[in-house]
């Protein structure tokens, strides 16, 4: 899965947006691009995701935004109310609501880990897994932590673990209309978490590849500069094809 071109286009503002959230710093541009790129493929003014009513209160259950944050009716456990209401009237508000929906989790994440270490691979899967459903990211955190005497040693050390307790203690899992312990809905929901991670594996050596050949232009450029006699017509070509270079976006 490939990070769009209209995706892309949010960087600047995610940068700005980022200065507000201290956090979050250490965690690579990459992967909240991925993590649109994932959620709402750069709509933040779409239409919201329902998935289905609160067996409480009736009210309807779902996402919005660039990060897809999860509410009830108007609420949400991760911002207020005129914040969540806020979400998708402009772009600005959905970018930085969105990211303060994720700094929310980022101590909650923390604590399963033992750390805070948040440029750690591992570190950014479980902050997606915490998207898909929190409750696994509590179980891992309360039962895993033991078994493993810390963190478990990889993210598909979680999940193995998730899937063995689903069959071991179902009563854990057990929820009116949801299927939270089937084996398919606990495997689809960690693959999501894996897919940002993915995204920005890919999004990174596409980025290394148009660095190297902003390098190796710019070494035929600075050759041309120095030959004699000087080839104005290959210099000015060699000048084009870097600034169209230094102008690509990745998609």
């Amino acid at each position: 899965m490939a990070i769009s071109k209209r995706v892309r286009a949010l960087e600047p503002l995610l940068l700005e947006e980022l200065k507000r959230f201290p956090v979050l710093k250490g965690i690579p541009t990459e992967y909240f691009l991925a993590y649109i790129a994932a959620e709402s493929g750069g709509d933040w003014a779409g239409d919201e995701t329902k998935i289905g009513r609160d067996k409480k209160t009736g009210e309807l259950k779902h996402e919005k935004g660039l990060f897809r944050v999860y509410g009830v009716g108007r609420r949400s456990d991760h911002l207020t109310d005129a914040e969540f209401a806020a979400i998708t009237t402009s772009k600005v508000l959905s970018m930085r609501y969105g990211l303060k929906a994720v700094a929310s989790t980022v101590g909650r994440v923390a604590k399963v880990l033992g750390s805070d270490a948040s440029n750690t691979p591992d570190f950014l899967y479980y902050l997606k897994l915490h998207h898909g459903l929190p409750k696994y990211v509590n179980l891992i955190g309360k039962y895993a932590v033991k078994y493993f005497g810390g963190p478990p040693p990889s993210f598909d050390h979680a999940e193995a673990y998730i899937l063995e307790l689903a069959k071991d203690a179902p009563h854990l899992f057990s929820d009116p209309g949801h299927t939270w312990g089937a084996e398919k809905t606990i495997t689809r929901i960690f693959a999501n978490a894996k897919k940002v991670g993915t995204v920005l594996g890919d999004s990174i050596k596409s980025l290394e590849r148009r660095d190297n050949s902003v390098r190796v232009a710019l070494s035929r450029l600075l050759a041309l500069k120095d030959a004699k006699p000087l080839d104005v017509t290959a210099l000015r070509r060699e000048h084009d094809a870097l600034g169209r270079l230094l102008s690509l976006e990745s998609t």
